[in-house]
């Protein structure tokens, strides 16, 4: 097969941001939900919360930790070297700048430190997709969060294709209710 990315994903707009990081914080609310996390399969932690991968989560965090918004005029100025041609010659119609924020994360320039850096790296990267095809450079294609599931030992098609099913219907929801730059 062909790997094709949906053209119109974009994560830059703040409201699909905030979409994504209320999905992470409803997953993460599941673990209070005996019936979900049965129905699911969702594994849970030794503290009893969703063993969950949320890259965006992590950004947000990191960047009020560290007193830097995901705005423009923080993320532009800390990232010259990322950029093919600066965004300040089209000021007006720019507007990558979570992109930016992602690739400080990911160890493309100060100011994080680099053991964050390096744990953003080791835990997050592979779940974000670039591709070179901005004049400014990459554009992210594609995003995922990742939820650890568990089934029990014999798993049959009996056993695993209602989970599956589940998590079908779940997802069907979250489509409909989310933005359409990150729904597909």
């Amino acid at each position: 097969g062909t790997t094709r990315f949906d053209g119109g994903f974009d994560l830059n707009p703040k409201p699909a941001q905030l979409e994504l990081l209320g999905l992470c914080n409803t997953i993460k609310e599941m673990a209070s939900d005996p019936a979900t996390v049965r129905d699911l399969s969702i594994k849970l932690d030794r503290n009893g919360e969703v063993e969950l991968d949320c890259f965006i989560s992590y950004v947000y965090d990191k960047y009020d930790e560290y007193g830097f918004p995901i705005t423009m005029q923080s993320i532009g100025a800390a990232t010259p070297n990322l950029l093919k041609e600066s965004p300040y010659n089209d000021s007006l119609t720019y507007y990558r700048w979570f992109e930016l924020a992602v690739a400080n994360l990911a160890g493309l320039n100060e100011p994080i430190p680099p053991a964050e850096q390096m744990y953003f790296t080791r835990n997050f990267v592979g779940l974000i997709g670039a591709v070179d095809e901005s004049k400014y450079g990459a554009q992210m294609k594609y995003a995922a969060i990742t939820i650890n599931t568990q089934l029990l030992y014999p798993v049959t098609f009996v056993t695993g294709l209602p989970v599956d099913s589940n998590w079908e219907e779940f997802l069907t929801k979250v489509r409909k209710q989310i933005a359409p730059s990150i729904s597909k």
